[in-house]
């Protein structure tokens, strides 16, 4: 269901006078699953399992005139790795733009630089050789992307202290974030 504004009547203390308020109401949430539209793994050159994982997801565009109540993020990927290979790890909304052919470590992603903000994180543990791999609470994230009115969502994950060793031969097979938001109109 959409949020509506209901016109309501209100009378002013000590006026005659009656004022018509639009007063926003949300009449229900709205659930939504949104794919995972581009990915890239980004290696250290100079570390071989040190890496930085892109993920962008396209919103629907109606989200920027909406409030996020939930959002959860679920990223598949895919190694020859088994077992109970665990990494903790952080997740940053991305600040600029990027795309997966041309984005580079040495070009903002090893240290930040203004490419993720440090204050805006969530945190996990992305689990190797299982599935889905990482699961992700991102309605903080994803609720100030809304706030500022963006329907690009984009997030890199990286190690916490920076201990993010990924097999070389990781792949990302897929993800998803399912939302439920409400409209303001």
């Amino acid at each position: 269901m959409k949020t509506r504004a209901i016109r309501s009547c209100r009378l002013l203390a000590g006026a005659a006078l009656a004022v018509l308020m639009l007063v926003p109401c949300t009449v229900g949430a709205i659930s939504a699953t949104v794919e995972l539209v581009e990915a890239a793994i980004i290696h250290d050159p100079e570390c071989a399992g040190r890496a930085r994982l892109l993920l962008r997801f396209e919103m629907p565009d109606e989200l920027t005139s909406g409030v996020v109540d939930m959002a959860v993020a679920t990223l598949d990927i895919q190694t020859s790795q088994q077992g109970n290979s665990v990494v903790p790890a952080e997740a940053h909304a991305i600040t600029r733009s990027w795309d997966s052919e041309t984005a580079a470590w040495d070009e903002g992603w090893a240290s930040g630089d203004g490419s993720w903000n440090d204050a805006m994180m969530c945190s996990g543990d992305v689990r190797f050789g299982h599935s889905p791999a990482l699961v992700l609470d991102v309605s903080e994230l994803l609720g100030e992307r809304s706030r500022a009115r963006a329907i690009d969502f984009s997030i890199v994950i990286l190690g916490v202290c920076d201990a993010f060793l990924m097999p070389a031969d990781v792949t990302i097979a897929g993800g998803h974030v399912s939302l439920d938001y409400s409209i303001v109109e």
